[in-house]
């Protein structure tokens, strides 16, 4: 008989909702350092439990997946994304998933690599020569114009203040009403906050329902064709008894990419950034083989795996600043983890920020130190120590696209230009939304390197 599982026992009715929703990241480290790899504490409602060793993690994400599905704060998820690859579950997301993949295999997203690098160069070349920018706002604008290029095949244009204004609202609602004691109150209380959700939601959608039927018609006309982009291939996709999807189904797929496809790589290259100006060591390195690699060139596809510190940069900082910083499943049926019994409706919190700082995986785990993904250290640790696109059938789709991605904006943008700390930048606060996002301005000076 396995020992109980320990934690915190928390308020009558509450649990420990106020400490949680207070500082997240910071309270579910001390879980793991107060309880060690499993602990269970209630947030309202919900019995968590908590899941920090990479090897038990393993059993919840691969061995014993089909025991689990999405957690409730993921399904909170759907009123922005419907049931769209990340919420659906079953039939529906194995249909889905066969139906996306294809575009975002390894061998296919080298024709994506071209939108990557010119959109990047065109930003660079729109600044002056010397200039502070928040970088969050210009790399949100860029990843989004790429999304866009890249798997819809449209210009982003004026979508990408819309959809940016409506994004941040979402992300801040989101932690104002369900990461919050707010979550507790039936859905139809006027909760400050709730419309402006609610509208958000509405802009969202009437966008991409715009671009679906502008596509619809397109390939319905005599001149238009299908195309090979991700609305397209949705459009011609017949389910079993023939029909097509609908608007609403497409919208939920489209919203999906939209908002997973450009806010957390968006949020990588900006955290890459923040950490290359206060290491100039490893920024000198990266123009070094930059300047080897290119001379006076931008990267293209096949220069992807030839910058090797470039690419450890861009992943030492997923390690440090995971923008997926946990991942929920729910027990569907009695299982266990770890040899404990995990009840049915539990909720289990995987937390890449918990992991990834783990001394026992990662030494100096807070330390800044690419060089671990070109000396063999990180090989050697266990396989879900390292986890920022999830793991297992569901692990995220984008992931290969995000890398190249990362590595294809830093190179061409490092090309061109030096990062350099700004005195009044504000310190790095973090905000732990649906992804991890900087509560401030992250201002960096960006000049533009001479030869």
């Amino acid at each position: 008989m396995s020992t109980p599982i320990s934690g915190p026992r928390g308020w009558p009715l509450f649990g420990v909702v106020l400490p949680f929703g207070k500082d997240p990241l910071g309270y579910l480290e001390r879980m793991q350092r107060e309880y060690g790899d499993l602990s269970r504490y209630r947030l309202g409602p919900l019995s968590v439990l908590q899941v920090n060793h990479p090897d038990a993690i393993e059993q919840v994400l691969v061995t014993n997946h089909r025991h689990f599905i999405k957690d409730v704060g993921t399904r909170d998820l759907m009123p922005i994304v419907g049931r769209g690859l990340l919420t659906s579950e079953g039939e529906l997301w194995k249909r889905q998933r066969k139906a996306i993949a294809p575009m975002l295999q390894r061998a296919k997203i080298g024709r994506y690599g071209e939108a990557m690098t010119s959109l990047t160069a065109a930003w660079e070349a729109s600044l002056a020569p010397d200039v502070v920018q928040d970088v969050r706002g210009d790399l949100m604008h860029l990843t989004l114009s790429v999304v866009m290029r890249a798997l819809f095949d449209e210009d982003a244009g004026p979508m990408v203040e819309r959809v940016g204004h409506a994004v941040d609202v979402l992300m801040i609602e989101f932690v104002e009403t369900i990461q919050s004691w707010k979550r507790a109150l039936p859905s139809w209380w006027p909760v400050a906050g709730r419309k402006r959700f609610a509208g958000s939601v509405t802009e969202l959608r009437s966008m991409a329902t715009a671009m679906i039927e502008g596509k619809r018609a397109s390939a319905g006309s005599a001149s238009g064709s299908s195309g090979d982009d991700m609305v397209s291939r949705l459009l011609a996709l017949r389910l079993e008894d023939g029909t097509e999807l609908s608007t609403e189904q497409i919208a939920d797929e489209l919203l999906t990419m939209l908002l997973a496809g450009h806010e957390t790589t968006a949020l990588a290259l900006t955290y890459a950034l923040h950490l290359l100006v206060r290491h100039p060591e490893v920024l000198e390195r990266a123009h070094a083989e930059l300047d080897a690699a290119l001379g006076a060139r931008d990267p293209t596809i096949d220069d992807a795996d030839a910058l090797p510190f470039t690419k450890a940069i861009f992943l030492e900082t997923l390690r440090l600043y995971p923008p997926a910083w946990a991942i929920g499943r729910e027990a569907i049926e009695p299982t266990e983890v770890s040899g404990h019994a995990v009840r049915v409706g539990e909720q289990l919190f995987i937390s890449q920020w918990v992991v990834h700082h783990d001394p026992r995986w990662w030494p100096e785990p807070l330390a800044f130190r690419p060089e671990r993904w070109l000396d063999g250290s990180a090989n050697a640790v266990p396989r879900f120590a390292y986890f920022p696109f999830g793991g297992g059938p569901r692990v995220c789709i984008g992931n290969h696209f995000a890398e190249m991605e990362g590595v294809l904006v830093l190179a061409t943008l490092l090309r061109r230009r030096t990062v350099e700390a700004v005195a009044e930048c504000p310190p790095l606060e973090l905000l732990p939304s649906v992804t991890i996002r900087p509560k401030n301005p992250v201002l960096v000076r960006l000049k533009r390197r001479v030869g």
